[in-house]
């Protein structure tokens, strides 16, 4: 019986899990991973045949590698993923804040300011500086793989997981609105579920930064926006 996998949504973004899901490679054998990723052109998906197990990449505009099945998600969905991720590395609440559905934002800035007496640009940085902490100091994005969300996932009881249910109703849950998922459900026009994986460069080495967490994306008038 499958369990729900690890969840980022919230604050719970916050806390990040170091765990070396990749074949963890140092900075030298990284530089070199970086040159033939420079070869790769636009659009086009490769395997490298000493990380087959991956699957097949494609290189961003920005550099990073996205590993994903192009018939299974959009370029454009996994490229607003890749620009959400760097938004922490950038630390720019702007790049974030374009990638973050209103709602959320709206909901979880007044959740904020009542409880823990910040906004949720300063929970943003908080964000940020765990995933400096957890990396060990600066870092670079260099790898974001997505996968779809697997099948026969369950919950305690033996009933499916609704992944994008459980997601939104833990997130209405924790800011008190018991309609959140209901209100999110009807304004979007599609809300996509799967498990991503990020890894990050350092000085010294390349590394897994989130292993195996899903992650809710919303699909709005072309538009795809995350909630955490």
């Amino acid at each position: 019986m499958k369990k729900p996998i690890k969840k980022i949504a919230a604050l719970t973004a916050a806390m990040i899990m170091i765990f070396s899901a990749f074949s963890c490679s140092k900075k030298g054998e990284s530089d070199e991973s970086e040159s033939s990723a420079a070869e790769v052109s636009a659009g086009e998906f490769v395997t490298n045949p000493d990380e087959p197990d991956l699957g097949s990449y494609t290189v961003s505009e920005k550099g990073t590698k996205l590993y994903y099945s192009p018939d299974e998600f959009s370029s454009g969905l996994i490229t607003a993923l890749e620009d959400y991720f760097l938004s922490f590395e950038h630390r720019s609440y702007d790049e974030y804040k374009a990638l973050t559905y209103p709602y959320y934002l709206e909901c979880m800035d007044k959740y904020l300011q009542e409880n823990f007496g910040y906004n949720q640009q300063k929970s943003f940085e908080l964000q940020c500086d765990n995933f400096r902490e957890n990396a060990g100091g600066e870092f670079k994005i260099t790898r974001l793989k997505v996968d779809t969300y697997p099948e026969g996932v369950t919950n305690d009881d033996g009933t499916a997981y609704d992944g994008v249910k459980s997601y939104l109703e833990n997130i209405g849950e924790m800011i008190g609105d018991e309609n959140f998922y209901s209100t999110v459900s009807a304004d979007c026009d599609k809300l996509h579920h799967m498990v991503f994986y990020l890894m990050v460069m350092t000085e010294e080495e390349e590394f897994t930064l989130y292993s195996e967490y899903e992650i809710v994306v919303a699909e709005k008038d072309g538009k795809y926006y995350t909630f955490g």
